[in-house]
């Protein structure tokens, strides 16, 4: 059990190996302790390469991550909703963080070829409200069935946006695996 609820260093920026300090939307500090925001990190395994990489990972601020939500359908909220009520696994507290099994269907994260962390967080701690989670392929999958066209389409315009690189890439960004949970 960790003594601080600082954010780990599974959650940092992957090119600066340090916090992160900046809304990807809006730009606003992250280190201000005023500012509430949320940070997702998706990651994939290479077997066949022995290789584990970053496919994208954001930290986005609680008046941007609102705004985002707001462009979801109000079915694929629901049904989101709905199935993490039913499904969530455990709940720790902020100083009992282990990215060892996915938080809603208890798969060791050890036998994911793709998963993705969270963490909700103000200036450089985990909020006591939330603690970081990750979320196994097959609940992502699970999710994604979920989502309707709009939220999908939604989504994608996110991922267009915000991330990008070259186009033999595009099918990693698959944009159900943006879902703010």
């Amino acid at each position: 059990m960790r003594e601080t609820n600082d954010i780990p260093e599974e959650l940092f920026n992957s090119d600066t190996q340090a916090p992160f300090d900046r809304c990807t939307i809006c730009d606003c500090s992250l280190s201000d302790p005023s500012v509430d925001y949320s940070i997702q990190k998706a990651i994939r395994k290479v077997p066949k390469l022995q290789l584990t990489e970053v496919i994208f990972e954001y930290a986005i601020c609680q008046t941007c991550a609102l705004e985002e939500r707001d462009k979801m359908s109000t079915e694929s909220l629901s049904s989101i909703e709905n199935y993490l009520k039913e499904s969530t696994r455990d709940r720790r507290s902020v100083y009992d963080i282990s990215f060892d099994s996915c938080l809603v269907t208890g798969k060791e994260i050890s036998a994911c070829n793709e998963y993705s962390l969270f963490a909700q967080c103000v200036g450089g701690q985990i909020t006591d409200g939330t603690f970081p989670y990750a979320i196994s392929d097959l609940a992502m999958d699970q999710i994604g069935e979920l989502l309707s066209a709009e939220t999908i389409d939604e989504l994608d315009d996110f991922t267009k946006k915000h991330f990008s690189g070259p186009p033999e890439y595009a099918e990693l960004l698959n944009p159900t695996r943006f879902v703010p949970l």
